[in-house]
């Protein structure tokens, strides 16, 4: 789907908090940066996640950050689990996930540890609820 400009592929789930996942099955999900995060700020000086394969991390919490002339985001997990893997050519080369943000600019990969709930509170692909708030985030970041 495509709302304003911004392409949001209608198979992932958002956070409000900038972030898609996208669950590949019951034990692997994938976290990145949505487009219009990365469009918004254009160029990333950093991006970083603070904790290595095998942390355990939780929905709501700090998992990384990222940094650009614009300013910093803090980026929260939206789903709890352990990390899978950490996407080392991201945080080498920033703009991969500008350039590439649902594919190869995936930030981590997550073993769930309460998916069926945590995605209740996700935005699927496609909703009305993600329409309305792309709308509202537009407006108040670019």
């Amino acid at each position: 789907m495509e709302i304003e400009g911004y392409v949001f592929p209608d198979d992932l789930y958002y956070s409000d908090q900038f972030l898609w996942v996208r669950i590949e099955n019951d034990n692997l999900a994938i976290i990145g940066l949505n487009e219009l995060a990365v469009k918004a700020v254009k160029e990333f000086a950093l991006i970083e996640v603070f904790f290595p394969v095998g942390y355990e991390i939780t929905a709501g919490k700090p998992i990384g950050a990222s940094d650009s002339w614009k300013g910093s985001l803090t980026l929260y997990s939206p789903i709890s689990g352990k990390i899978a893997d950490v996407n080392q050519e991201v945080e080498f080369d920033p703009q991969i996930a500008v350039s590439e943000p649902y594919t190869s600019g995936w930030l981590i990969k997550v073993s769930p540890t309460n998916l069926l709930a945590e995605k209740e509170s996700l935005m699927k692909g496609g909703s009305p609820e993600l329409v309305k708030w792309v709308k509202a985030t537009i407006k108040k970041v670019v």
